[in-house]
């Protein structure tokens, strides 16, 4: 994954996320678990933050402009799958299976509340 750097990643993420949360490591044998670890960084500690904002926001253009590969339609950062599909169900409404439509029309009759679509 991401050859040396991405398996550098990889370990450190596992090491911060599973070991040091006491949830174990997948290659050590442990049974699934939950870990996390949370890292808050100040920006503007490092440079101004206006600035800082500036180069990521140059640095996702240059991410969605990218050739996206073969089979690929679109290179895409963390967060625009899911604005894709708020502004989806924005737009059409957010779909329902039968079972669970039906299993909300139970709950709401249940406790006195009638609708008629």
């Amino acid at each position: 994954v991401g050859e040396h750097k991405g398996y550098g990643l990889s370990i450190m993420v596992e090491i911060l996320g599973g070991l040091l949360g006491g949830a174990g490591a997948a290659m050590l044998g442990t049974a699934p678990s939950n870990g996390c670890c949370f890292i808050a960084i100040a920006p503007d500690c490092f440079r101004p933050a206006d600035e800082f904002l500036a180069d990521v926001r140059r640095l996702v253009e240059a991410l969605r402009a990218t050739p996206p590969g073969q089979g690929v339609t679109a290179v895409l950062v963390p967060g625009d799958p899911e604005a894709q599909t708020a502004a989806e169900y924005a737009r059409d409404g957010i779909p329902l299976d039968d079972v669970t439509w039906q299993t909300i029309m139970d709950a709401a009759r249940s406790v006195g509340v009638e609708y008629e679509p």
